[in-house]
């Protein structure tokens, strides 16, 4: 049995006990690292680094101190996550909304792999886009005390809100903004990948372009929608409503065929995602609409299956590589103040399904301090 596996089966094993939202601090709940680092005057991730003796030095007079706030309040470090820093090996947490999704089962494997380099171990928690899932992986992953948790939020609540705002381990954000966090974040430029998409459909002479989004107004596909409108805006084409529909092909396929036998009449889609395109394409083989002859059609993400499509799908890419090994860096070295903002450029993929032969890009990334 893996360690991985081994720290699965013990966070599933984890009595119910109270949530995060519960704890009472000390005063007859369990004692945590925010404890500790409350009393002795300092940061949790100080406390973890002289728990876990390291990843950074700590001064003496704050050891003497973190080490006498352990003893008074008694805390008692999971017995998982120091046993792997005796050998130098970090624990993380990623959640993320759908494992199964092509987008995101990429982004666990570049995280993975990230963590892997630098010698560290990953647990992964599928949210499977519910709430209470969210809750309860943030709460079983912060009791097995990991250096930090990762957290791709897939619906910004109020009850997620005060969670993130509870645990006692560093968290960064990926891929998607949650109101109130001031940690660090780690974000593609989703907006200018929806102006490119629509500068390129425009500058090929489209004329009725039409957007394919998902059903949540506040989200990287959201941001994506409104740089896109924003676009056509800008270069005078004709701005309709968004064409909703949920993540899954089968959804885009129906959403697409219905706006093709629809009164408007596209003749190019942006997708705001990669699966929404193979349901756009399906749509289209069924119809006998032709892409890119009738129907130009480009997507965005930057998956490999994008290439072995059919027609091959044009793309806005994001930097997933990127995304992974900055989100676990910032996850193992924090920074003054924490609250970096990192945001990855993105690159227009062009193919087939708009009309373009292959070409290269570049792309670019940026970091601010908030």
């Amino acid at each position: 049995m893996t360690i991985r596996t081994q720290a699965t089966e013990l966070a599933a094993r984890l009595p119910a006990g109270p949530t995060v939202r519960e704890r009472e601090p000390v005063a007859g709940g369990r004692v945590t690292r925010d404890d500790v680092a409350r009393l002795a005057g300092t940061s949790t991730a100080v406390v973890s680094y002289v728990v876990n003796g390291g990843p950074r030095p700590v001064a003496g007079a704050t050891r003497a101190r973190v080490l006498a706030a352990i003893e008074q309040l008694g805390y008692r470090p999971n017995a998982l996550a120091r046993g792997l820093s005796m050998r130098g090996v970090m624990l993380l947490g990623l959640v993320v909304p759908d494992a199964a999704n092509p987008f995101f089962a990429r982004l666990v494997h570049a995280v993975e792999r990230a963590a892997a380099r630098r010698g560290h171990l990953l647990l992964v928690g599928n949210t499977a886009f519910s709430p209470s899932a969210e809750e309860h992986y943030l709460d079983a992953f912060s009791r097995l005390s990991p250096a930090a948790l990762i957290v791709v939020n897939s619906a910004d609540t109020p009850g997620i809100r005060h969670v993130l705002s509870m645990l006692d381990c560093r968290v960064v954000l990926l891929h998607k903004r949650v109101i109130g966090f001031h940690g660090p974040l780690v974000i593609g430029d989703d907006y200018r990948g929806g102006w490119l998409a629509a500068e390129h459909l425009v500058g090929h002479g489209r004329k009725r372009p039409l957007c394919l989004s998902g059903p949540d107004r506040e989200s990287p596909v959201a941001d994506r929608e409104r740089g896109f409108s924003a676009a056509l805006r800008a270069a005078g084409a004709p701005v309709t409503s968004v064409l909703r529909s949920g993540f899954l092909r089968a959804e885009a396929m129906r959403a697409t065929l219905a706006a093709i036998a629809g009164s408007y009449q596209p003749d190019a889609i942006f997708a705001t995602t990669e699966e929404h395109a193979h349901g756009v394409l399906a749509a289209a083989r069924a119809a006998g609409v032709r892409v890119p002859d009738d129907l130009a059609v480009l997507a965005m993400d930057g998956l490999p299956e994008g290439e072995f499509a059919a027609p091959p799908l044009s793309t806005v890419a994001v930097d997933i590589a990127g995304f992974a090994d900055m989100a676990v860096n910032e996850a193992l070295n924090p920074g003054p103040g924490d609250t970096r903002v990192t945001v990855f450029g993105v690159r227009l993929v062009p193919r087939l399904s708009c009309g373009c032969a292959p070409a290269p890009a570049r792309t670019s990334t940026s970091t601010t301090d908030v």
